[in-house]
């Protein structure tokens, strides 16, 4: 809707920034590129602050709590400690973390000052702690990983450009800053969610814990490696890799730091954003819906299409599970044959602009069965309404 109002409405005007080329003389690609893509941004960004807002009294428990175990640990007396309430001494997590500060600030390709890594250290700290209580008290799902990102990238940015830092090293440091705080949240609703699980079962944290750090090694190294060749394959950024999630975080980096984010078309994401609050809608799937490109968009839109059937026809929860964990099989399978495509292209095996064999109609069609197939498994063995 808003590609077509922009088309017809911008006609006859000249180039409106940012773009430098007539609308009339736009594609419906380009405008979203243009403009749609600034205010889907800008709305993730609101998204993230409403979110936050809504969690308010679960993040005033956290501060609460963590002071809490802080002032615990310089009481006197050693108190009998259960075996299912045994973590890692916090001796250790005070070395370990210093030790990844010390490590960060010491990257040359991270550009991290003093204020940077302070900023690192007081964000990190405050959003783990929100994952770890939101994850522990309602679950994976309630956690907002995007926008607590997406916060802690505006908030860095604005403390940057209020020091006139514009240059391009701090802006590799904003974008380090938030790709840390990421990890870090996403590490921890994980692992909050594997404790939790663990207690259910009577495990011993400490062991969990331990468990963790060992399993994070072989994956970190894997998924660097992939993300080399990936980028060496096709580009990030491009429009057979694009990245939306990284682009997103540069786009509003070097928006806020340098100044190039388009005023009027932040105005108009920020009234998307508070707008759509108001109408009891979740922002942030809505927003991203605006950020994300129509081809992708379309795809995700028949996924809840097919959802919404097979909820339609089935009364049994266990079918709409066996759906989902169907269509996650499907997308750990594609992930690893563009893996397997990426390292074909590397090695010159295929070049990286190959057509495929058989067109876009055999792609289509193949694509519709599948989706009938994915409703069709969904349902085996369910009961009508």
């Amino acid at each position: 809707m808003l590609i077509a109002l922009i088309k017809k409405f911008g006609a006859e005007a000249s180039a409106i920034y940012p773009s430098t080329v007539p609308i009339a003389m736009m594609s419906a690609t380009d405008i979203w590129s243009t403009y749609i893509r600034y205010i889907g941004a800008v709305g993730v960004a609101v998204g993230g602050l409403i979110t936050l807002f809504r969690i308010a009294p679960v993040i005033r428990k956290t501060i609460v709590e963590t002071f809490r175990e802080v002032i615990h640990l310089f009481k006197p007396g050693k108190k009998r400690v259960e075996r299912t309430d045994r973590d890692i001494p916090l001796p250790y997590l005070l070395l370990g973390s210093t030790a990844i500060i010390l490590g960060l600030w010491a990257m040359p390709g991270f550009h991290l000052n003093i204020v940077t890594i302070l900023l690192l250290i007081v964000l990190g700290f405050f959003f783990v702690a929100v994952t770890s209580i939101t994850v522990g008290l309602v679950g994976r799902s309630s956690n907002s990983t995007s926008g607590m990102t997406i916060t802690t990238l505006l908030i860095t940015c604005l403390i940057f450009a209020g020091l006139g830092w514009s240059d391009q090293i701090h802006l590799i440091a904003a974008i380090v800053m938030a790709a840390v705080v990421n990890t870090a949240i996403a590490l921890a609703g994980t692992t909050s969610q594997d404790l939790k699980t663990g207690f259910l079962l009577g495990a011993t944290p400490r062991s969990q814990q331990i468990a963790e750090v060992i399993g994070l090694i072989l994956p970190a190294a894997a998924i660097g490696f992939t993300i080399y060749l990936l980028s060496d394959a096709y580009g990030f950024g491009s429009t057979k890799l694009p990245a939306p999630q990284a682009t997103l975080m540069a786009m509003i980096a070097k928006g806020i730091i340098q100044g190039e984010l388009p005023a009027l078309l932040v105005i108009i994401g920020a009234i998307f954003g508070v707008l759509v609050y108001l109408m009891r809608v979740p922002v942030l799937p809505f927003v991203v819906g605006l950020y994300l490109p129509i081809s992708l968009n379309t795809t995700i839109m028949i996924g809840g299409l097919v959802h919404f059937v097979v909820k339609r026809w089935t009364s049994i929860e266990k079918n709409i599970e066996r759906g989902i964990i169907i269509s996650s099989g499907l997308v750990a399978g594609d992930a690893c044959m563009g893996v397997f495509i990426a390292l074909l292209t590397v090695l010159k095996v295929i070049p990286a602009t190959k057509a495929g064999l058989l067109g876009n109609g055999f792609s289509f069609a193949f694509f519709v069965l599948l989706s009938i197939w994915l409703g069709w498994a969904s349902r085996q063995g369910s009961v009508k309404k």
